[in-house]
């Protein structure tokens, strides 16, 4: 009996595609119809489709990576490639009559603008990503050699040594970060990639090559990453400070860059070896098909595939962002700017620690929210067991003692999120539902710092403080500046001015459940019952469905009569 063209590596892949298509479709009663088909058959038959897709998907990668070349650092994928990397294997005879205009819904729904605050991305967005970190690395390492001519600039030697400081201080916080590289941490503590930086501002004084223009656009944003992974992960008021006056250091640095004698400046070093980036990149995309398996395999789907069988509710870019929102409102503290990538997979979402990715697949496994709790709890479990000494965990194994925490623990913050997010507090089991109130959402004993404000030094509250009155000044001040304005107040000890700014906030946004919250407990807190009662009172009917409802309830609870 010959062997299945799937079978043979070196078979075409149109060939392959056609081979595996029909074969599904002579054993499916109608597109999209995968209850009726005899699992094994299914699997045996799905595999083959999913096989398929990914040599594709490596073909397009390699396809397009071969290109690549000094004038030109950026993957270039048309809409074609991105409904094929982006979407899974799309071929119309799976799809039936479903597939009538579907590639226009696909390229709309991926095309389509959403609102600002997290970085959501498609697999192909994902895959360009990748490139220019590894541009960035590769780019730092080929001219480590010239840091010893920062030393010739004049003035420096003072700067150096302050900036030597404050890495010091900071580089406890340098290492094990969340899709961070050791060699990109090692890099920045060392000041390095700081030196890297004045050379390539020299070279453009000289030249305006684009090439130099691109290289400081990628270093500046691995720095960025890592300083904010930092900011992240301390807590303390000091180490915040030291991260807001070394940025002022470096632009103090590299105002001198000019003093540096031009006859001194070499060229550019080594061109960057493309043909070893490429494969980095190629390793990736292998690897992350492993993680899409294991992480749909947690999901609780039977078998993962990347496969368009028929034309249902997907994971777009506008529910990963309410989503995001969502988690935001009941778990301020966490940080939430990593990349949220949206994979070709059928299952739940995960985290992916190296490459500081939340994933989440294109066919959710129940809901996309759920989805997104998913992976942000298994993001939470990693930062706790890396960064936190398994204090979290310590603390959940106190009233669940000898529970699975990643299994318990990632069913109640699912909880936590959808429901009690929700206004349904009756859904999570009680002794969960106060370790989340003690530990992940609001403590119930001071008014609510939002997300906007949490890891933020006294300087950058001061300047968000200073333009937020400007605008009080002249009226245009929203009510979410008021309320922050409010918080800021409040964490400087003027309670009184804190109270005008969220009272403000709240006539002017009335079913705002976080103004009226706030404004209820710093009233209770000051001992003003009545008041105080009134605003809770009025946050559990003005914003119902909602966290801020939950926990104005139990403020009532403990305010009394």
């Amino acid at each position: 009996m010959a062997s299945d063209s799937t079978d043979r590596p070196d078979a075409n892949l149109d060939d392959q595609l056609n081979s595996a298509v029909n074969a599904y479709v002579e054993v499916a009663p109608a597109p999209g119809d995968t209850a009726s088909i005899d699992p094994d058959v299914f699997n045996r038959l799905i595999s083959k489709l999913d096989s398929v897709f990914w040599k594709k998907v490596h073909q397009v990668v390699a396809e397009r990576l071969a290109v690549l070349g000094d004038e030109s650092a950026e993957l270039e994928f048309s809409d074609e490639d991105r409904l094929l990397i982006d979407f899974g294997l799309l071929d119309y005879r799976l799809l039936g009559q479903q597939a009538a205009g579907i590639r226009e819904r696909l390229l709309g729904e991926r095309n389509a603008g959403v609102g600002d605050g997290f970085s959501i991305m498609y697999f192909s967005d994902w895959i360009r990503s990748r490139l220019q970190y590894y541009l960035t690395v590769e780019e730092v390492d080929q001219r480590r050699e010239t840091a010893e001519l920062v030393q010739k600039i004049p003035g420096i030697t003072g700067l150096l040594e302050k900036r030597a400081a404050i890495l010091e201080l900071l580089n406890p916080f340098l290492h094990h970060l969340p899709g961070v590289s050791e060699v990109l941490s090692r890099l920045v503590s060392e000041g390095r990639l700081d030196d890297i930086m004045l050379m390539l501002f020299v070279q453009r004084l000289k030249s305006s090559a684009p090439d130099i223009e691109k290289a400081l656009v990628r270093i500046e944003s691995a720095f960025r990453l890592v300083m904010n992974r930092v900011a992240d992960r301390v807590v303390e008021e000091k180490y915040l400070q030291a991260i807001s006056e070394y940025s002022a250091l470096r632009l103090q640095i590299f105002r001198q860059v000019s003093k540096l004698p031009r006859e001194l400046v070499g060229d550019l070093g080594q061109p960057i070896d493309m043909a070893a980036v490429a494969e980095k990149v190629r390793q990736d995309v292998k690897l992350m098909r492993s993680l899409l398996n294991l992480g749909a395999v947690a999901g609780a789907v039977a078998k993962p595939h990347s496969v368009l069988l028929r034309d249902m509710q997907r994971t777009t870019l506008q529910r990963v962002h309410d989503a995001l929102t969502l988690v935001r409102e009941v778990d301020p503290a966490i940080s939430l700017d990593h990349n949220v990538l949206i994979t070709p997979f059928t299952g739940s979402g995960f985290f992916e620690w190296d490459r500081d990715t939340i994933v989440v697949g294109i066919i959710p496994a129940r809901s996309v929210e759920e989805d997104v709790a998913t992976a942000v709890a298994g993001m939470r479990i990693a930062v706790d067991r890396f960064h936190h000494s398994e204090e979290l965990f310590l603390a959940y194994d106190k009233i669940h003692h000898g529970r699975d925490f990643r299994e318990f623990f990632t069913r109640d913050y699912i909880h936590w999120v959808v429901r009690v997010g929700r206004g349904q507090k009756q859904q999570m089991d009680p002794r969960s539902f106060d370790f989340f109130l003690s530990n992940i959402g609001h403590n119930g004993v001071d008014p609510v710092v939002p997300a906007e404000l949490v890891h933020t030094s006294v300087d950058e509250r001061s300047e968000l403080y200073r333009k937020i009155t400007i605008k009080v000044r002249d009226g245009s001040a929203s009510a979410r500046e008021l309320f922050l304005a409010g918080v800021i107040r409040w964490q400087r000890g003027d309670h009184q001015s804190a109270c005008r700014y969220l009272d403000s906030a709240a006539r002017l946004a009335p079913s705002d459940g976080a103004s009226l919250y706030s404004l209820g407990i710093l009233l209770r807190n000051m001992r003003m019952k009545g008041p105080a009662r009134k605003y809770l009172v009025q946050c559990t009917t003005n914003a119902p469905q909602t966290i801020w409802q939950v926990y104005a309830f139990e403020a009532l609870k403990r305010l009394g009569r």
